[in-house]
């Protein structure tokens, strides 16, 4: 397995009354073609929080089940890769009675949880290791469900730390050996660097020697051919006499190394440790390593350090590490101390057994005479510095502190493929570089690198200015081109270009941007069709940096989602709908036309109801006398819509007319009369006695009118 590439990166800090620019000062001073605003950045981000979830630190990437693996505080997640949506949610808490020990011993209530700090992925299951209150505990889980248990959970002493604020540093070989730099005490004064796994085979650092660990700080460790390499910081031994002085270092031990017998038993007898230099040309060193990234399938080591200093402007460096500056260094002398208050002196390294050479760690005997575990007790100091294959950093950044860097190899046009470096600072900005390669390079597979000139093509904000930011774990996603980038509250995935931003070929070719090319089909800025560089159709061109001075036309971004919004110029109601947009995708800059078109849309307004004009009156109900008429209105100037009020009153008004009373009558009265008697009907009786009646009419009171006649008749029977 050869040595990757090695990301280091290096902040320094100033200590003083100077006035220095925050984060968002930096990002305004920018040229707009490099950035990409807060905004922007979470319209395009997938989010993952949960309101009981926070500290989202410790993450493993199952790239063979196309799934994230996230340890928060008191929870395992397994998550979708592609979108974030959550497929399992194991909650992994300390028992109470130990929560209730932890803040006995004086411990907040807010430390005393089970923070997972150790997850493994090997083979089909993960090893889950968290602080549990103070009392380190680990277990095995099947990695498709974690709810199903691998064993008995054991003591996590050696493999996850107390603390939940301690950074530990891990890494499970291709063998199934598990390495470990971690403090083991509640007081985080005895650091290690431990083999842990198997647990027939557990070795550590001398702990009462500490030129072999002085005070360490871990940052992080992997697996190259014979060995294991780990890097951190820590109080520099061999300068004591100037005061405490922190080193950035970089240790290794072989892989088989089996202990000593009756000396060194149980600890390292390959242990050797070097130092990283990251010094300008002007001589300005970076001593504080923040962060290293090995680049899969290269001989090449990122990282990132800090200056540190009473007397040291702010910044940050990154420098690169291939694997022959590492053997060149462990190769060299060391520095040995005959006893503690004598000086330094160079020693020849004639050792081949640091070299791994000895019988493998299954052997009963492990081959080393007492002479050779003398001389491993004795010399783990190497007088050299490993050096960066540039000489100095690639880049360096005054007032910026560097926290966190990954990098990914791109397939690109014309050279094969290139790195592109990402960069996070202590004030939320995201910055991609690209590395251009140096024309002397020799070759993919050459252990001779090729790095030329460094290249910002893009900075993303991915905080809101001006507020804290406090990033707990940053990853590649490279399967899926994308970063993960997680915070005490949230995780953020977010793709690694924006080919899409680039509205025209020339903003498209200007940007040289590794992942973007234009698409002379589609008319379109985007990745390799089909991940393909070498269409005739696709063209890219990376010959130097970004062009931030062609002039570039103004694009709206994507539409804000909609809100209520108040509305009341000409209008009756009082909230709406509304969606904006801005024309930052890009800003028009140099010259270029302003975005065409609305930047705001409005709908839905709540809309209450106004009355019409009163209509013309009806005609009276009568020509004279008494009479009436009608006005109308309608509730329709607006009509009531979507839950506004109705209008308020009668939609009827009615009122007398104003006319003559009818006239008089003009004929006299006629009076009635009898008429004549009928004749007599028949008796009632053929004898004996009967009744016969006649009968008349009277016509009573009929009065005849000119315009209306009444008849009134009485009738009598004799």
């Amino acid at each position: 397995m050869l040595l990757r590439t090695i990301v280091l990166v290096w902040t320094a800090t100033v200590v003083g009354a100077v006035d220095l620019p925050d984060g968002s000062a930096i990002f305004d001073q920018m040229s707009d073609a490099l950035k990409v605003p807060y905004n922007d950045f979470l319209k395009s981000a997938q989010v993952f929080k949960l309101a009981d979830l926070q500290d989202y630190r410790s993450i493993v990437v199952d790239a063979e089940r196309q799934q994230i693996v996230v340890g928060a505080r008191d929870v395992v997640l397994r998550l979708k890769d592609g979108d974030l949506s959550l497929v399992e949610r194991f909650d992994w808490s300390a028992a109470d009675e130990t929560r209730a020990l932890c803040q006995m011993k004086g411990r907040s209530e807010a430390d005393c949880h089970n923070f997972i700090r150790t997850i493994v992925l090997y083979e089909d299951k993960l090893l889950l290791c968290g602080t549990n209150a103070y009392s380190p505990a680990c277990t095995w889980r099947k990695i498709s469900d974690l709810t199903m248990q691998i064993g008995p959970d054991f003591d996590g002493l050696g493999t996850t730390p107390f603390s939940p604020h301690y950074h530990n540093t891990f890494v499970m070989t291709e063998g199934g050996q598990l390495f470990s730099g971690v403090a083991t005490d509640t007081m985080e004064r005895d650091a290690s660097f431990l083999r842990i796994l198997p647990a027939s085979q557990v070795l550590s650092t001398d702990k009462a020697n500490d030129r072999w660990l002085n005070d360490p700080q871990f940052v992080h460790s992997f697996e190259a051919d014979n060995f294991v390499y780990f890097f951190f910081r820590e109080v520099a031994v061999e300068q004591q006499q100037c005061g405490e002085k922190m080193a950035s270092r970089v240790a290794r031990v072989c892989k088989n190394d089996a202990g000593g017998v009756v000396l060194l038993q149980k600890s390292w007898t390959t242990f050797n440790k070097a130092s990283l230099n990251c010094t300008t040309a002007d001589g300005r060193r970076f001593d504080q390593l923040e962060s290293v990234y090995e680049v899969p399938d290269s001989h090449l080591v990122f990282a990132v350090f800090t200056a540190v200093g009473s007397n040291v402007l702010p910044g940050s460096a990154i420098c690169v590490y291939d694997q022959a500056a590492f053997r060149a260094a462990f190769a060299g002398q060391y520095l040995y101390q005959t006893r503690p208050s004598a000086p330094w002196v160079r020693h020849p390294n004639n050792y081949k057994y640091f070299d791994c050479e000895v019988q493998g760690i299954e052997s009963a005997n492990p081959g080393k005479t007492t002479k050779q575990l003398v001389d491993a007790q004795r010399y783990q100091m190497m007088a050299e510095a490993v050096q960066p294959i540039t000489s100095v950093p690639i880049h360096t950044a005054i007032v910026e502190r560097y926290l966190k860097v990954v990098v990914d190899t791109v397939r690109v046009k014309n050279y094969g493929q290139m790195q592109v470096v990402f960069a996070l600072t202590d004030t939320g900005l995201l910055k991609k570089f690209s590395v251009l390669p140096d024309d002397k390079g020799e070759g993919e597979d050459s252990e001779k690198s090729s790095i030329g000139s460094i290249c910002l093509v893009e900075v993303v904000q991915v905080a809101p200015p001006g507020q804290p930011f406090e990033v707990t774990e940053f990853r590649l996603l490279a399967n899926t081109n994308a970063l993960l980038i997680g915070t005490k509250k949230a995780l953020f995935r977010i793709a690694t270009h924006r080919c899409d931003r680039l509205r025209t070929k020339e903003q498209c070719i200007d940007a040289e941007d590794p992942y973007c090319g234009w698409d002379s089909r589609q008319k379109r800025c985007t990745t390799p069709p089909n991940g393909v560089v070498n269409r005739d159709y696709w063209h890219q061109k990376l010959d130097g940096c970004p062009k931030v001075d062609a002039p570039i036309d103004g694009a709206f971004g994507a539409w804000s989602p909609w809100t209520q919004c108040p509305l009341t110029t000409g209008f009756y109601g009082e909230n709406c709908h509304c969606r904006t947009r801005a024309c930052d995708s890009p800003k028009p800059r140099m010259g270029g036309v302003q975005c065409q078109g609305p930047s705001i849309e409005v709908t839905n307004c709540t809309q209450h109801g106004q009355w019409t004009a009163w209509s013309d009156w009806s005609a009276c109900s009568a020509s004279c006398g008494v009479s009436s008429r009608t006005r109308r209105r309608l509730c329709a100037n607006p009509a009531p819509a979507f839950g506004g009020r109705t209008c308020v009153g009668a939609d009827v008004s009615n009122e007398y007319c104003k006319q003559t009373a009818c006239p008089l009558l003009t004929e006299p009265p006629v009076d009635g009369a009898w008429s004549g008697w009928s004749s007599w009907d028949e008796c009632s009786k053929r004898c004996g006695g009967g009744i016969q009646k006649r009968t008349r009419t009277r016509c009573a009171d009929e009065t005849l009118f000119a315009d209306r006649r009444f008849v009134f008749t009485r009738r009598g029977a004799v």
